[in-house]
């Protein structure tokens, strides 16, 4: 499920104990793939034959990331903390030095910024129609 339309219904989401990455959802990965080709048609020359890491360099929990998302929506998310699973990663970021080296890639849009259009879309977008098609009221 979507965070924003966990935030909206009345669901409890889970967190597990010591959760420490953000994994980006489309919003993020769209906005890094765009950065990506961008950083690509610059300079196509350097990009032939290389595979470089795009994203984002900057480390977010997932804690920091719903928060960022509940301050948008001006709503709070309700959660049920779990066990930590084994084998969960406790820090996670994309290493971007090949792409910022060899493409001069810089991604320079702010996750707040990214998570503002993202919960402006699905809400227009997604929930609207939802809403229309059930008869439920969320917004």
């Amino acid at each position: 499920m979507n965070m924003t339309t966990g935030i909206l219904r009345p669901y409890t989401t889970p967190s597990y104990k010591n959760a420490r990455p953000y994994l980006p959802d489309t919003a993020v990965l769209f906005y890094s793939v765009v950065g990506g080709g961008t950083a690509v048609l610059r300079q196509p020359q350097k990009a032939i034959g290389e595979i470089s890491n795009i994203g984002s360099d900057k480390e977010i929990t997932t804690r920091e990331g719903i928060a960022i998302v509940e301050s948008i929506m001006g709503k709070k998310a309700r959660f049920k903390v779990r066990p930590h699973h084994p084998g969960d990663q406790l820090h996670t970021h994309a290493n971007i030095g090949k792409a910022r080296a060899i493409l001069d890639y810089d991604p320079q849009i702010p996750l707040a910024d990214i998570l503002q259009a993202q919960v402006a879309w699905y809400t227009e977008r997604i929930l609207r129609y939802c809403v229309r098609s059930s008869n439920v009221s969320l917004l």
